[in-house]
């Protein structure tokens, strides 16, 4: 098939399955009409370089970048085994972010750099399209560091999606913003932890998320509850936890969750303990998903143990109502 028969339409469908070096090396240059297309018609250039050679991303960078700056829509960057010493380049070839004015998704993988992370919670102010953050496996080196982070990216106005896993390079507790986002709504701290007090800080300074995936660590009462009229939108809640005495009246702060997943370590909460929870706080809930880690007092006693607990889930609220 001769491609400069089919339609503009069709090219630029094409184009979306080409990685960027590919799309240029097989396009740019064969006609006048490819290059248009390439240059000011096609407006959604991904930019991985997680797995992209050094040779490749210096041709990409000096050769292809300039040409398409202002139509990249994501873009990710990795210092991770294949690319080791990626990110020491990104002052070259990106000198300013604020050139990127399209972008909408921005990932960082194993990128080590303090100096960049001080320089990008500046810029990243200057993306008026960003909705989609990434930080995974990044190091930061003090706490301070960690909290401006979050305030910054608390501070972004359009952001929706937000992924932290993996911070300081260890297993870092979440520090609250100090400041209220009015456009997160996903938010996956992966780990990571966080304990009841900063929990409930951050779902009063995020009221619009709906999605948020963590670790609880603490197992003390919250020194404040949150206020008796603070209505939380969240409808999605993937947990890692264990039992407290707060654990049953946490949930009368989610009554909109809808989708739940608990992991529960070392000590459960029984089917009717569950069943006493959804139907007081969680009228709403249609996915249910538990997860627990048994360790009986009396090993001699784990069929016991477990059969006991197994049978406290057949009631009909588990078997006929929901059927879960």
């Amino acid at each position: 098939m001769n491609l400069e028969c089919l339609a503009n339409e069709i090219l630029l469908d094409l184009f979306e399955y080409f990685k960027i070096e590919d799309l240029f090396h097989t396009f740019y240059n064969v006609n006048y009409r490819f290059n248009i297309l390439l240059v000011k018609n096609f407006h959604s250039y991904h930019l991985d370089f997680q797995s992209v050679s050094k040779s490749n991303l210096h041709v990409i960078c000096t050769k292809y970048l300039p040409l398409i700056r202002n139509k990249i829509i994501s873009l990710r960057f990795s210092d991770d085994d294949n690319t080791p010493v990626q990110s020491k380049y990104i002052p070259i070839y990106f000198p300013s972010f604020a050139q990127l004015s399209h972008l909408r998704a921005l990932s960082f993988y194993c990128v080590n750099s303090s100096n960049l992370m001080e320089r990008l919670i500046i810029e990243w102010h200057q993306l008026p399209y960003l909705t989609n953050l990434s930080i995974i496996n990044c190091n930061f080196t003090t706490k301070t560091d960690f909290h401006t982070i979050i305030n910054s990216i608390w501070s972004l106005d359009h952001l929706v999606y937000c992924h932290l896993n993996g911070l300081d390079g260890t297993w870092p507790n979440f520090i609250a913003p100090d400041v209220t986002s009015l456009s997160i709504q996903y938010l996956f701290y992966e780990h990571g932890s966080m304990d009841w007090d900063v929990l409930l800080k951050l779902l009063k300074n995020t009221p619009y998320l709906r999605s948020l995936q963590t670790h609880i660590i603490d197992y003390s009462e919250p020194e404040k509850e949150l206020s008796s009229y603070t209505t939380l939108t969240l409808t999605r809640l993937n947990v890692y936890m264990r039992v407290t005495t707060n654990t049953l009246s946490f949930w009368k702060y989610l009554p909109n969750l809808s989708h739940l997943t608990v992991h529960m370590e070392q000590f459960y909460l029984d089917g009717n303990q569950w069943e006493y929870i959804i139907r007081t706080y969680l009228s709403k809930l249609k996915i249910f998903r538990l997860f627990m880690e048994l360790v009986p007092d009396d090993c001699n006693k784990i069929e016991e143990y477990v059969d006991r607990l197994l049978n406290s889930f057949r009631s009909s609220f588990w078997l006929e109502e929901h059927q879960w």
